[in-house]
């Protein structure tokens, strides 16, 4: 704890508002609430100060005293949680240890929502300080939690999934949260219109294996969640299937969670098909022996619908986790059913008499960028790239499909005619001054490769500032006429 001299203002006056005995808890209460500010108090190091009036006010008697009190320990447990500090370890679990655990779990009995829920948002992140599972276990905090899930007020219920999420990372709680029937309560849970994805969620850690604290975070946006569970560079310990617990393999098949997060998978709420998806990826590592009968459930044929890209940011975690699940339900697909599967997906147009390109962004720097393309009126959802190549004009690129079906390999996602395609080509290409190829200059005995500068490329100046200008101005479109005679010029 920061002595006297060693505070800032901020920590002052937070410590005079603990200490003044003239204050009344009603304006105490509020005040530390106010005065709690990450970015001027250091709250690790002041929590054993504030620690015990803290406690005190949130058994007080008055609710008005005990929900900003409660708030003032969300916000704290918020600030200091491992992933975003590293410095207030240690006094914060000297403060739970004590008396916060205790705390807390008194305050999720209490009457108001408006105290319920600040203290399982306070739960769900002082879960993340590792070593504590011992105390947890030694609380009612988790029946306490379970009950929760039940509540009316959509927050308390929601903060209360957040916390079982939470504390279900520590593999000591997961054998207490199963006798309690505790599987059962998230299961339910998961049929709530406001919390139903996050109780699919708060589900993983008893789809997977053991996982560093790090790695669990059930309060992140859901699409950040899915990417870091989706990312390859992840031990496989994050997807490694633990089954020691014989309890939870018979619980997980009483209950039919497979099936319910197949339900899930397949239904219309995009966070909860994304929650579904991501714990049925972990739960089917390493050959479950389940695997074979869910592959033969409506999921495994729907997943080629739910992996089709769209082009639609919002879409891309479901789309990628559903890739994800379908490699872990099927063996490696053949070329054939690999070239089925883009030629079922691209979109192709037949024929293509005006193309017209807009929304340019570019990065002059390496002149690398993207387009929209329309063709005969009818725009691709998918952007088009450009870039600045080995030689001596910038080309198009058509967006496509990377790793379908989990194969090392890419399709394009939009095909044109071969007169359209060279067509687009060539007017990409005249859009920007010519660019030096790479190899050595005869003139100067220079090399240009890719380490060479865009400018150092360009020895036409001002056309290269005019397309900068052109480009620039919103709303420019460049419409190209096809003919229909467009050949490639290598051939010519």
């Amino acid at each position: 704890m920061p002595t006297n001299t060693d505070c800032t203002p901020a920590e002052s006056r937070l410590i005079r508002c603990c200490d003044d005995p003239a204050l009344p808890d009603r304006v105490r209460a509020v005040a530390l609430r106010d005065l709690v500010s990450p970015a001027q108090v250091r709250l690790g190091a002041v929590l054993s100060r504030l620690g015990p009036t803290l406690s005190r006010l949130a058994r007080n008697d008055d609710a008005l005293v005990r929900e900003p009190a409660l708030r003032t320990i969300a916000m704290i447990a918020e600030a200091v949680r491992p992933a975003r500090s590293t410095w207030a370890g240690a006094d914060v679990r000297a403060w739970l240890v004590t008396d916060g655990i205790n705390t807390l779990a008194t305050a999720l009995t209490d009457a108001s929502p408006r105290v319920r829920q600040p203290a399982a948002a306070a739960i769900a992140d002082f879960a993340h300080h590792a070593g504590l599972t011992r105390q947890w276990c030694r609380t009612p905090v988790l029946p306490h939690l379970l009950t929760q899930l039940e509540d009316d007020d959509p927050g308390a219920a929601l903060a209360a999934v957040s916390a079982i999420g939470s504390l279900a990372t520590h593999s000591g709680l997961r054998a207490d949260f199963i006798a309690l029937d505790g599987l059962r309560a998230l299961l339910d849970a998961a049929r709530s219109p406001h919390h139903g994805a996050a109780a699919l969620r708060a589900l993983l850690p008893f789809c997977s294996g053991p996982r560093k604290q790090t790695d669990s975070n059930s309060s992140l946006p859901v699409e950040e969640w899915a990417r870091r569970l989706l990312d390859k560079d992840l031990p496989d310990a994050v997807y490694a299937v633990s089954w020691a617990n014989p309890g939870l393999q018979d619980a997980m098949r009483d209950l039919h969670v497979m099936e319910r997060l197949c339900d899930a998978a397949l239904g219309d709420d995009p966070e909860a098909v994304l929650a579904g998806l991501v714990c049925l990826a972990a739960l089917l590592k390493d050959n479950h022996p389940d695997v074979e009968r869910l592959g033969g459930t409506p999921l495994a044929a729907r997943l080629m619908e739910k992996a089709r890209p769209t082009g639609d940011e919002e879409s891309e975690p479901i789309e990628k986790a559903a890739w994800a699940l379908l490699c872990r339900l099927r063996s490696d697909p053949t070329p054939d059913e690999v070239d089925a599967w883009a030629d079922e997906h691209a979109r192709t147009f037949t024929t293509a008499a005006v193309l017209k390109l807009s929304a340019f962004t570019i990065d002059w720097a390496t002149l690398h960028g993207s387009f929209c393309l329309s063709v005969d009126g009818r725009r691709c959802r998918q952007r088009f790239a450009l870039f600045a190549g080995e030689g001596l004009a910038v080309k198009a690129c058509p967006p496509m499909f990377n790793s379908p079906m989990g194969v090392p390999c890419s399709y394009g996602a939009v095909e044109l005619p071969d007169a359209a395609y060279w067509a687009l080509q060539a007017a990409v290409g005249d859009l920007f001054p010519v660019l030096l190829p790479f190899g050595a200059r005869t003139s100067t005995g220079d090399v240009v490769d890719r380490d060479t500068r865009i400018s150092e490329r360009i020895e036409d100046q001002p056309r290269w500032q005019a397309v900068r200008r052109e480009l620039g101005r919103r709303g420019f479109r460049l419409t190209v006429q096809v003919r229909g005679d467009e050949v490639d010029p290598a051939s010519v």
